[in-house]
């Protein structure tokens, strides 16, 4: 695991930034989820899910590593809430979440075999066969994936976005598993989150545009003091280290960080951006006034592969 995963995952297990994560995306907002009643539990999964009914051999043993996992128990209520943090499209997310939720409901069958059998109470033959009783319930395990790439989300939100469906038996028989993806998008609500999570979403839904980083930076309040934490996810996130090692100048009166402060690189991005644009549209607008490749280059001082570049793309439509 890379150094961008690591600073994200540890980022995301605080449980005030993971309760908001959950309340924003299944609550609208809604404090659904207590920060209180959450505990940490190991993201190690392991278990086999098929076993020989006559001998009762288990079968071959699965593991998998959850991004990040908790428990929510309130009285009564108890949910397994688990994370998964994707900063690129996996094809194989939906028979990832089912796997992974499967083991998860899989130990939950394993301890309570082991409940029964320490407490030798099972009664019906069916309930010996299986291990459990007819009133056991498992608790509900809830997968959430934040995609956070460069591109467009483009994978599976079930498990029917990865099957081939022209089969035999029709569509309407074909068990499906849905998913719950949230991605950073500008049209999704981020007002929904309430914490600094607010900062990175909004961040991370514009990594890809300089201007409206500079934009949503120098004019969003919430932006002029963030916290350490905050700032450092937000630096390795978008590959933008000098927003991390530029922290001190960046120094709020409150203590936290300033963004409009740490945006030197950001602001020489945007100049040289605006400048590329400036400059394809004199060099396009002497193309198409007639001036060839080579008249460009020697009068304007343009390098030839722009102005080629250009010339290429003018023709091909």
């Amino acid at each position: 695991m890379g150094q961008k995963n690591n600073v994200m995952l540890e980022y995301l297990k605080d449980s005030r930034r993971f309760a908001d994560v959950f309340n924003g995306y299944f609550g609208g907002g809604e404090q659904i989820i207590d920060a209180g009643y959450l505990r940490d539990v190991s993201e190690k999964l392991n278990g086999s899910i098929a076993k020989n009914p006559k001998t009762g051999a288990r079968g071959k043993e699965i593991e998998r590593i959850r991004d990040v996992k908790k428990i929510y128990k309130d009285g009564s209520i108890l949910q397994i809430l688990c994370l998964e943090d994707q900063n690129y499209v996996d094809y194989t997310a939906a028979v990832r979440t089912l796997t992974m939720d499967a083991l998860d409901y899989s130990q939950q069958i394993d301890k309570l075999k082991k409940i029964h059998k320490d407490a030798n109470d099972l009664k019906t033959g069916s309930e010996i066969e299986c291990g459990i009783s007819r009133e056991d319930r498992l608790h509900p395990v809830i997968t959430l994936w934040w995609y956070h790439g460069s591109s467009e989300y483009d994978g599976p939100t079930c498990l029917k976005d990865s099957l081939d469906l022209n089969g035999v038996i029709p569509e309407r028989y074909i068990a499906d598993y849905p998913m719950n993806v949230l991605t950073s998008t500008i049209t999704f609500d981020d007002t929904r989150f309430r914490t600094e999570f607010r900062e990175l979403y909004r961040t991370l839904a514009r990594k890809n545009d300089k201007i409206a980083l500079k934009e949503l930076f120098s004019k969003d309040e919430r932006f002029q003091s963030i916290d350490e934490d905050t700032l450092r996810v937000i630096s390795v996130a978008t590959d933008r280290p000098s927003l991390w090692n530029n922290r001190k100048k960046a120094t709020a009166e409150n203590g936290g960080y300033s963004m409009c402060k740490a945006m030197d690189e950001i602001e020489a991005d945007v100049r040289a951006e605006e400048r590329v644009i400036r400059d394809t549209e004199k060099i396009t607008d002497m193309l198409s006034r007639g001036k060839t490749v080579e008249e460009i280059v020697e009068f304007c001082n343009y390098p030839y592969k722009q102005v080629k570049e250009i010339a290429s793309s003018m023709s091909s439509k």
